[in-house]
């Protein structure tokens, strides 16, 4: 319901940035005509991982630690072979 009303004030929002910073720039600030060309509007920093994500990074990381150890023991395995 409020979806669309959200979307709405973003843009407004996002709109009157670029217009004080098209003022800031014809004024002659040059930072704010760097950050126009740059188009750092969205903003780059990302916030702190959900539980979720480190979760599931925990998860692949012990995947990938238990398929390692797995072709480690077929290496020796194999490697014992060859040596008897």
């Amino acid at each position: 319901m409020f979806e669309g009303w959200e979307n709405e004030l973003k843009i407004r929002i996002k709109s009157l940035q670029v217009k004080n910073l098209m003022k800031n720039a014809k004024e002659g600030d040059s930072s704010a005509a760097k950050y126009i060309v740059e188009d750092k509007l969205e903003g780059t920093k990302r916030g702190r991982p959900s539980k979720a994500e480190r979760a599931a990074f925990l998860k692949q990381q012990s995947q990938e630690e238990s398929e390692l150890g797995s072709i480690g023991q077929r290496v020796t395995s194999l490697l014992e072979r060859k040596k008897g």
